[in-house]
């Protein structure tokens, strides 16, 4: 019979899901999604193979529910974020704390930005749905800011300005990039576009 990590059943349960997920965030930031296997996912994690499946029916189910979980913190802020009476500056600080983020988080950076692709297209899908908060505020802002604008296409502009920016602060270390210069660039790129004046 296993061993049992935790006082009781439930919070081993607890204990080992969070293990797994932590465990395949690395191996697919670090591996590459279609070069990590489940078996060494469940070496890093202390857990046999068959543990995995017991919470994950796959291993896009277990990406997908790694982008998932660490995203909620974001989409919870993003939720939370409250509405001035500039939206287009709330599109550029909505920004900013997204940037943020991706640059605090960069394993699931990579793994959200990089390693999703791989995913069929109804798991692509579900993701995107995860992110979906994040899209609509972006509209809603926009809509509101720039009426006549189409603010479908601008929040996904923004959205995937923000996913290359998450892209280059992967490689701004092996590229003699600084962090503050690609987040300021970044957010100077979709002040500009929105048209507001740079920061000083």
């Amino acid at each position: 019979m296993p061993r049992i990590r935790a006082e009781n059943l439930s919070a081993h349960k607890v204990l080992n899901r969070s293990a797994i997920l932590q465990a395949a965030e690395k191996m697919f930031s670090t591996e590459g999604f279609l070069a990590s296997n489940l078996t060494d996912i469940a070496d890093v994690a202390g857990v046999g193979r068959s543990t995995i499946y017991e919470y994950f029916p796959s291993k896009d189910d277990l990406l997908l529910a790694v982008a998932e979980s660490r995203l909620l913190p974001l989409m919870s802020a993003v939720e939370e974020s409250v509405v001035s009476a500039s939206p287009i500056d709330d599109v550029c600080k909505l920004s900013h704390l997204t940037i943020d983020f991706m640059s605090a988080n960069l394993e699931l950076t990579r793994v959200v930005t990089w390693e999703s692709r791989y995913l069929s297209k109804e798991y692509q899908e579900r993701l995107w749905r995860t992110v979906a908060p994040l899209s609509g505020k972006f509209r809603k802002l926009i809509e509101a800011g720039l009426p006549s604008e189409n603010a479908e296409v601008l929040a996904k502009v923004v959205l995937f300005t923000l996913r290359d920016a998450g892209d280059i602060l992967l490689h701004a270390e092996e590229d003699g990039l600084k962090f503050e210069a690609v987040k300021s660039t970044s957010l100077g790129f979709i002040r500009r576009g929105l048209g507001l004046p740079p920061l000083r």
